[in-house]
């Protein structure tokens, strides 16, 4: 969970009352476990440690017209909650590169609130298998730069050097989170596109 005091809604609606929180800064760091102790699969088992939280983004739709926002309803209901996205940066820790570093973004949160000496704190909760399905789509979005850098390179006349290490830290990290079966089935793939060479 994750925990942050209260920013200023905004209004994004003129049609209907509808607020937007964002937050930028470093919201929390901390790490996201699987809910489960047994090994599933790679996407509900991975864990995600000493990671950064970033970006949070709620909008709320108020359960009646006269309501201020999310805060306002939670004063007279403390079991609601709200859909949100919110940005995580992860280290390769693994990986030795100066920047070993990325951001997995817009990962879908369930967003209430608590109170603490006065105040109240945003709470958030994050599925590790939200942050596996971003981190898979990543992935299988920046490979054609691994694939293709060399026409890039050659056609645009820009040297590709720190993204391609970039591109490298991430698979890894992507990499040491599959299974057995997951990593033998890519060897395989592997192993048959080298037959055509």
């Amino acid at each position: 969970m994750i925990e942050y005091l209260l920013g200023e809604p905004i209004y994004i609606s003129d049609t209907e009352k509808v607020f937007k929180y964002r937050v930028k800064e470093n919201i929390h760091q901390g790490s996201v476990l699987p809910m489960y102790k047994d090994f599933i699969n790679s996407r509900i088992s991975s864990t995600f440690k000493e990671c950064e939280f970033i970006n949070l983004q709620l909008d709320y739709l108020p359960k009646n017209k006269t309501s201020k926002g999310f805060l306002d309803d939670f004063i007279n209901d403390n079991s609601i909650e709200a859909t949100g996205k919110i940005d995580i940066i992860i280290d390769n820790l693994n990986f030795e590169v100066f920047n070993n570093r990325f951001c997995v973004r817009e990962v879908k949160t369930s967003v209430t609130l608590i109170k603490e000496k006065e105040k109240y704190y945003w709470k958030i909760k994050i599925n590790n298998y939200d942050i596996f399905d971003i981190l898979e789509e990543k992935v299988n979005n920046i490979l054609p730069i691994l694939s293709y850098c060399d026409l890039y390179e050659k056609e645009i006349g820009i040297s590709l050097t720190t993204e391609k290490n970039k591109v490298k830290m991430i698979l890894d990290f992507y990499l040491n989170l599959l299974d057995k079966n997951k990593k033998n089935s890519l060897i395989e793939q592997v192993r048959k596109a080298l037959l055509y060479l």
